[in-house]
């Protein structure tokens, strides 16, 4: 295999809606959007009350799980 295939081949791999996003953000394919992050948002609200159980809302693919993974708990 020919060394731009594979490498076409991994750079489409870490846009799969299935990939790990780790990887995309290691691979420096994500830039942190400019102002405060929702991810602080929810993490701030969370450190307020760290046992309280907490309820994270949104519809399909409104980046629920993207958003929990980020949070410092």
């Amino acid at each position: 295999m020919s060394n731009r295939l594979k490498l076409v081949r991994e750079r489409m791999a870490a846009f799969e809606g299935a990939a790990n996003p780790s990887v995309a953000i290691e691979s420096g394919y994500y830039i942190h959007a400019p102002g405060k992050l929702l991810v602080d948002n929810i993490s701030n609200r969370i450190a307020l009350r760290p046992l309280s159980s907490h309820l994270l809302l949104g519809g399909i693919g409104s980046g629920k799980t993207t958003q929990k993974r980020g949070t410092k708990i």
